[in-house]
């Protein structure tokens, strides 16, 4: 996030003499994206057991071929409450 608002700053705000004001803009892209990253990642969680994304990042590598994993997958993993 940092990166992107520093070159996006450095680019919209040369023309104009702000070319200084580039690095805040770069730290507040970055706050930006942490926070609406947190927020989509709690959404995507809810309702997730412990652990969920760990063991679903396995599947998928060993589905690819990337690695080999002791874990199956067969329905769906849900808790309801």
């Amino acid at each position: 996030g940092f990166v992107t608002g520093l070159v996006l700053g450095l680019i919209l705000l040369s023309p104009f003499g702000f070319w200084f004001l580039s690095i805040p803009s770069g730290l507040l892209f970055a706050l930006a994206t942490v926070i609406v990253g947190g927020r989509r990642l709690g959404k995507a969680k809810e309702g997730k057991p412990d652990g969920y994304y760990n063991r679903y990042l396995i599947m998928k590598l060993s589905k690819l071929g990337m690695k080999g994993s002791f874990i199956t997958h067969t329905g769906q993993w849900r808790i309801r409450r």
